[in-house]
């Protein structure tokens, strides 16, 4: 079938194309680990095929071998069914793939149109480029793509999802028949998403293949058609998507039954332990809550809403106007991140590798930074009683890692939260707010955490859970708040909160 062909055959038709993409047998190895280990997969054109697997799994591995960053130490690249040999990425962008990394490659100063024919500028008489060529190749393509673009925009006028658009766009002007999206969503609001899912679509509809890389799994189920997961560099397996249910999908990628990824235990609602009543700064307006111990308490709002100020502002990080702050009865006056630490008050930053670890710094050191003085006597270490401490947290948590010697940036996202969330539980709290918990983390680490922070509930900390997640939000919070733009637009119960009406107050 020509690309004509493939390019009028709708999405339900493509089992019966040849694969655009296959790979066969693909080993990669680094010193001291096989990143891969003879995995195989095809996608096919106007298949949208989910890549899954926890962090390690060799995802990255995968896609920059894809995108001509890695060379394979093994095993074969067809494409279309001809055998590649990548030696850099610009021989993956000849041969037709295209990837949208997590991290968006665009240079701000330069138009739309700019950005899309960067790495071929189309000439004109004398040698010069051709700008007036360049923006009529750029419209043609947002129109047959269905994208509302201005070619002539700076991209850094934009937004993310719009960055997104012209990063598919350049791939588009290279004629690429596999787009490989990592984790595209990671920064874009409810809209934003349902947006990119009608692009892909588009995408489908005139024969582009999509490897689609996603820790969440109700985008997998909305987007994909099917799924390949990969597990420590291994293939697991290949299925519709149709034929797995979240739990055989988590199963496949954590190679364990995961009962219940929302645990919600028996507990004992107690006395307020954070008031905050008519907290004003220069991104929030009147905000006033409280949290019980032994609650979970989640705030909801898009980007931009303020639930980081939130977070920030009643642990003393950001600086308010006016309001009272209240941690179990006293209030947080100073302002100061020192008198909410001794109020019992603390934050797992959205950011936790410039706002909450010291990357470079031990596990053990990251671990006891908040409780210090435990071990200090007369000036000096007890190494031999931190050490200890440490040591049953990691149990406790189930952390995974070499040493407690080692630097805390090779751990994990999901262990890296864990070691954040011990420093403050040794440390003595009341009260913990914890902004986007998740972000970034695969999902067995993120039943772990769930589990962690039901744990914390149980145990009678007062829990703020801040995130943009609908199922996190749903499932683990006792009560939801609702932001937008910095105002307090809902409160619901556990019982009686649906996803409609707090997308609704979301945007009021």
């Amino acid at each position: 079938m020509g690309k004509s062909d493939v390019a009028t055959a709708g999405a339900a038709d493509f089992h019966d194309l040849a694969p655009a993409l296959a790979v066969t047998g693909l080993s990669k190895s680094f010193p001291g680990v096989k990143a891969l280990d003879d995995v195989s997969l095809s996608v096919r054109p106007g298949e949208v095929l989910a890549l899954l697997g926890e962090n390690g799994a060799g995802k990255s591995t995968l896609i920059k071998v894809l995108a001509g960053i890695h060379k394979a130490d093994s095993g074969q690249i067809e494409i279309d069914g001809v055998p590649q040999d990548f030696t850099n990425p610009a021989d993956a962008l000849d041969a037709g793939i295209k990837v949208v990394f997590q991290e968006i490659a665009l240079i701000p100063e330069f138009s739309v149109a700019e950005n899309m024919f960067l790495e071929d500028h189309l000439a004109g008489k004398a040698n010069l480029v051709n700008w007036r060529e360049i923006h009529r190749r750029a419209q043609e393509i947002f129109d047959r793509a269905g994208f509302a673009l201005n070619t002539r925009a700076k991209v850094k006028d934009l937004s993310v999802s719009e960055q997104q658009l012209v990063e598919i766009s350049r791939a588009m002007a290279r004629d690429a028949r596999i787009v490989i999206m990592d984790e595209p969503t990671s920064s874009l609001t409810p809209a934003e998403v349902t947006h990119l899912f009608g692009v892909i679509n588009r995408l489908r509809k005139l024969g582009i293949a999509i490897v689609y890389v996603s820790h969440k799994l109700e985008e997998i189920f909305e987007i994909a058609d099917t799924c390949v997961v990969l597990r420590d560099g291994r293939w697991v397996s290949t299925k519709p998507t149709s034929e797995h249910t979240p739990a055989s999908l988590v199963k496949d990628m954590v190679g364990r039954e995961i009962t219940s990824l929302f645990p919600h235990s028996d507990r004992t609602v107690g006395r307020e332990i954070v008031q905050v009543e008519d907290l004003s700064s220069k991104r929030l307006d009147d905000i006033s809550f409280h949290v019980r111990a032994g609650e979970v308490v989640g705030f909801f709002g898009l980007m931009g809403a303020g639930r980081t100020e939130v977070a920030k502002a009643i642990v003393g990080f950001d600086p308010i106007t006016k309001g009272r702050i209240r941690i179990d009865g006293e209030d947080l006056k100073p302002h100061s991140t020192v008198r909410s630490k001794a109020l019992g008050i603390g934050l797992l930053s959205e950011d936790r590798k410039t706002e909450g670890l010291m990357l470079d710094g031990s596990v053990t050191r990251n671990m006891t930074l908040a409780a210090l003085d435990q071990f200090t006597r007369n000036g000096l270490m007890d190494h031999r009683a931190e050490t200890k401490q440490a040591e049953g947290f990691v149990d406790r948590f189930a952390i995974k890692l070499a040493r407690l010697g080692q630097p805390i940036r090779n751990l994990s996202g999901g262990n890296q939260q864990k070691v954040l969330l011990s420093r403050w539980l040794m440390f003595g709290l009341k009260a913990v707010v914890l902004d986007e918990p998740t972000r970034g983390i695969d999902v067995g680490a993120k039943a772990e955490i769930f589990a962690l922070i039901d744990e914390l509930a149980a145990q009678g900390l007062a829990v703020i859970l801040m995130t943009s997640e609908m199922p996190e939000l749903l499932g683990l919070s006792d009560r939801i708040y609702v932001l937008s733009e910095g105002r307090m637009t809902g409160e619901f119960t556990r019982e009686n909160a649906t996803q409609e009406e707090i997308l609704d107050a979301a945007i009021r």
